[in-house]
């Protein structure tokens, strides 16, 4: 007997005894009549076998119709049955559309992450709690940059600073509201859709909800770190603050244009901040940055020891050739002139860059050098016997500089 003359009760005694949703679901793509006959059964077996979980796909791909169809047959309440819950109905398909399973954001989010916007509608007539439902789904919404459907979630009451934990990958630490997701993403009409909204311009995600709200990077870090010079800008100039760690960022990806820009909007911390952008831009052998820094007055003599430590001749000569004192002395203890540090680098072109502005030696490392020709290189020994030498104080057994302060 062929398989179209064979009577929809024999399909369905068939489709019953299947023990496979794989199965089930070649059963009804035979041919027409075997899916409509089947698509109920097949969607009933994922609910009872497998807790729903088709949903969760058919919300990613924007199949409204699907969708809707897990909700008629009593998703999540049938899904729960399987779990020991109750094996009910409710009356209507309204459902809680709650935040995700341990593996699995919610349906709905999965359906705004997309920019599913009938879908997201679908799920939120159908939700118990259209304001908690829109606010989860709000950060992935801005994950797509779509207007229409953030503004439809806002619609709805969403919770404009609402931090989504991403259950999906464990993720849980970083919580991003929609302003730090549209910062992040670059999506400068979104941000300014927020700010209209009363978002939290100095709002901190990540290890901020489960540590200290003093952790965390806000919105304009966040544009700082992925490069979008427009969200910084409006960002600026609604009022973000501007904290070291956004300059860092600036510095460490060499956004020169972004950096100019803060650069103009703050003025520099403590020394440690100070050398903590230097060791940066050095470390990078960014001399446009550099520059940049200098300008804005970051300390000349941190910037000189900083470059003899790193063994950055070229930044070396282009602080001399600014006035940079060349006796500076270090930061480090126990404090040394910079000639010590060179020397003690074994820097040829730095020690000759110093030499040739008229760096001092003191007589004890003059003696050091004297005293280990068989450690030092026979070029730096030489360098050095020409360098203009310290007088030395016998009373306080101190080197005394050009101008008589003491290096400790």
């Amino acid at each position: 007997m062929p398989f179209l003359a064979v009577p929809n009760e024999i399909v369905l005694l068939i489709a019953e005894e299947l023990q496979s949703q794989a199965d089930l679901s070649a059963l009804a793509q035979v041919d027409r009549r075997s899916y409509r006959l089947l698509r109920d059964v097949l969607y009933q077996y994922n609910l009872h076998h497998h807790n729903g979980d088709g949903i969760f796909q058919a919300a990613k791909k924007g199949s409204a119709s699907a969708v809707a169809q897990f909700v008629e047959l009593g998703y999540p309440e049938w899904s729960s049955a399987s779990r020991g819950g109750p094996d009910e109905k409710k009356n209507g398909p309204k459902i809680p559309v709650e935040e995700g399973t341990r593996f699995l954001p919610a349906p709905i989010q999965l359906a705004a992450l997309q920019g599913h916007n009938h879908v997201v509608e679908y799920l939120l007539s159908c939700s118990q709690s259209p304001p908690g439902d829109a606010s989860m789904s709000l950060p992935p919404a801005a994950e797509s940059g779509d207007m229409a459907l953030v503004s439809m979630l806002v619609e709805y009451g969403a919770d404009i600073d609402y931090q989504h934990r991403d259950t999906s990958t464990w993720d849980l630490w970083r919580a991003p509201t929609a302003l730090s997701t549209a910062a992040r993403r670059g999506h400068l009409a979104l941000v300014e859709f927020l700010l209209d909204n009363g978002a939290n311009i100095n709002c901190r995600t990540g290890l901020s909800h489960l540590v200290s709200s003093h952790l965390g990077k806000t919105p304009l870090d966040l544009a700082v770190e992925n490069g979008h010079e427009d969200v910084v800008r409006e960002l600026v100039a609604r009022g973000a603050i501007i904290d070291p760690e956004c300059l860092h960022m600036a510095i460490t990806r060499s956004s020169k244009s972004i950096l100019e820009h803060l650069l103009t909007k703050v003025e520099f911390g403590d020394i440690q901040s100070q050398i903590d952008f230097l060791e940066t831009a050095i470390g990078n052998d960014d001399m446009e940055v550099i520059k940049m820094l200098l300008d804005k007055g970051l300390d000349q003599e941190h910037a000189l020891v900083t470059a003899i430590t790193h063994d950055k001749e070229a930044i070396v000569t282009l602080l001399l050739e600014q006035g940079t004192n060349p006796d500076t002395p270090s930061v480090s203890w126990p404090r040394k002139p910079a000639i010590k540090a060179a020397i003690g680098r074994r820097h040829i072109g730095i020690i000759k860059a110093l030499l040739c502005h008229r760096a001092h030696v003191d007589t004890e490392d003059l003696r050091f050098v004297r005293d280990s020709a068989n450690h030092v290189p026979q070029q730096i020994a030489e360098l050095v016997e020409r360098f203009p030498v310290f007088r030395f104080s016998r009373n306080l057994g101190l080197s005394i500089g050009p101008r008589g302060y003491p290096f400790y």
